[in-house]
């Protein structure tokens, strides 16, 4: 798959997987802070950026759920509810991991109301251009069984998962979710955006 990415601009997919007891570490330790694992990857994704980029001071994007719940009847509607907005994390050697994570937990929840805006009005409103070019996806919801390609029914409706070709547009993005106690994290670069 390499040579055939590079020269078409698609996208290369090399999924790891952590073992049984280092998740189970990882998400004890997240929960033993009151932090989840979402904003235990989030912070982790920063520091990996930090220190690519010898910066303490990083920005990425991060996919959130857009159901607004004063939407009445949001709870019953099948669409596609997510939006793609930029988080930004500062580092602070004086300040504890788990404080840092607690503080990026603090500032997501904030920024949530805001999280309908489209990533065309953020930019227009910080009257910048393109904000980042890295994504992390963090799916909170069981995919074995649809990963798989078996079928979800439910309410006299079958839903069958189509075959995604790429994560997304963004030169690298990094996809993890939890599969039977494990945690599987996707890595997808495109080879032509990535000197």
């Amino acid at each position: 798959g390499g040579a055939r990415a590079r020269s078409t601009g698609l996208a290369r997919r090399t999924e790891l997987r952590i073992d049984v007891q280092a998740t189970a570490r990882l998400v004890d330790g997240a929960r033993s802070r009151g932090v989840t694992v979402n904003t235990l990857l989030q912070m982790a994704w920063a520091l990996v950026l930090s220190r690519l980029m010898d910066r303490d001071d990083v920005v990425f994007g991060v996919t959130v759920s857009g159901r607004p719940a004063e939407l009445a009847g949001v709870e019953t509607m099948i669409g596609l509810f997510i939006n793609t907005v930029p988080l930004r994390v500062r580092f602070d050697a004086a300040v504890s991991v788990g404080e840092q994570c607690r503080a990026v937990q603090r500032d997501a929840a904030m920024l949530r109301e805001h999280s309908y805006l489209g990533h065309a009005q953020l930019r227009a409103l910080g009257g910048v251009g393109e904000m980042f070019d890295t994504l992390l996806v963090y799916e909170n919801f069981p995919l074995n069984g649809m990963a798989a390609g078996s079928e979800l029914t439910g309410a006299g409706l079958t839903f069958r998962p189509a075959a995604l070709e790429s994560l997304t547009h963004f030169p690298v993005v990094l996809a993890a979710h939890l599969a039977e106690r494990q945690m599987v994290l996707q890595v997808e670069v495109i080879d032509a955006a990535v000197g």
